[in-house]
C-alpha cells in the first residue's frame, strides 16, 4: 500500500466490526471487501452479511437471504442455521420458521448446545 491508500478489507476486518457492534462499519467494510475480491462471494460472507443485516433495523428480509445462500453453498453449515434461527427469533419475531430451522441444526449436530437453548426459546414463544 502506497501512503494514504486503504488497506483492503477482509473478512476479519469485517467481523471485528461486527463482533464490537459497528453494524454500519461492517457493511461498509464489506461492500469494500466484495469489490476488491472481484464481487466473489462465499459462504462466510453471505453468513456474515445476513448477521450484519440482522443488527440493522428494517433489514431481516436481506438477513433471512444471506444467511439462506449461505446454507445453500455450505449445506452443513450448523453455524448458519444456528444464526438463521436467532434471526427469525430475535429479529423475525417467528417462532416457528425459527423451530424448524434449529431442528435442522440439531440433526446436523445433535448436543449443539446454542441450538437446544435457542430452541428451548422459540417453544416459549
Amino acid at each position: 500500500n502506497t501512503p494514504g491508500q486503504r488497506k483492503p478489507a477482509d473478512l476479519s476486518g469485517v467481523r471485528s466490526l461486527y463482533d464490537v457492534g459497528l453494524y454500519k462499519e461492517a457493511d461498509a467494510a464489506m461492500v469494500v471487501f466484495l469489490s476488491e475480491n472481484g464481487n466473489k462471494t462465499t459462504a462466510e460472507s453471505h453468513l456474515l452479511q445476513g448477521q450484519i443485516y440482522a443488527k440493522q433495523k428494517g433489514k431481516y428480509s436481506y438477513a433471512v437471504k444471506e444467511i439462506e445462500e449461505a446454507i445453500k453453498l455450505a449445506p452443513s453449515s450448523v453455524a448458519a442455521r444456528l444464526a438463521l434461527g436467532h434471526v427469525h427469533l430475535e429479529v423475525g419475531q417467528n417462532a416457528e420458521k425459527a423451530i424448524e430451522t434449529l431442528n435442522e441444526a440439531l440433526r446436523l449436530s445433535p448436543d449443539n448446545a446454542e441450538a437446544l437453548e435457542l430452541l428451548k426459546r422459540a417453544r416459549q414463544e
